[in-house]
């Protein structure tokens, strides 16, 4: 509130039994974003007068209030740097995601959407592999951690063919 401070006049006995001074309210309905407003002060006893009384400006902060959840058993996918999906066996299969962000935000996640991602480049690439991406997430969700951070991927064998042998050549 500013001024921070008014100053109260009238019969002492009159004064001394003025507790406070309040200023009218204020609405924060609908608010999103800090609101500043002018008020002025509620009445006070007969005789008492307040300088200044009117004309305040009242600030009030406004944030979204932000908590963390955890999503656990998500599953890991194994990409190239160009995003195509590479033939390999990845363990753990799963991790957990700790995310934050608004309550609004935090209840729109569909799990089926969310995967993790780790990049293998090339024939010869690092086994242990960082998770770099959480996909599916609404905008203002934020990955505050990723357990375990990094996973083993190697290639996946070839699959056996199914189905009469072919022919041997003489």
């Amino acid at each position: 509130v500013s001024p921070a401070l008014v100053e109260v006049r009238g019969p002492k006995d009159v004064v001394l039994a003025v507790k406070e001074v309040s200023t009218q309210p204020v609405s924060v309905e609908g608010a999103e974003s800090t609101l500043v407003q002018r008020v002025d002060l509620m009445p006070l006893p007969a005789k008492v007068i307040a300088r200044p009384n009117r004309d305040l400006i009242v600030t009030v902060e406004v944030a979204p209030f932000t908590t963390q959840v955890v999503l656990g058993q998500i599953p890991v996918e194994v990409r190239a740097s160009d995003g195509s999906e590479v033939n390999a066996e990845v363990s753990p299969r799963e991790v957990e995601v700790l995310v934050t962000g608004s309550a609004q935000r935090l209840a729109e996640i569909s799990r089926k959407l969310v995967t993790a991602q780790v990049e293998a480049e090339g024939a010869g690439w690092d086994p242990l592999a960082s998770v770099s991406k959480i996909t599916g997430l609404p905008s203002g969700v934020k990955v505050v951690k990723v357990t375990p951070s990094r996973v083993t991927i190697s290639p996946e064998p070839p699959k056996e063919q199914v189905g009469p042998p072919s022919p041997k050549a003489k």
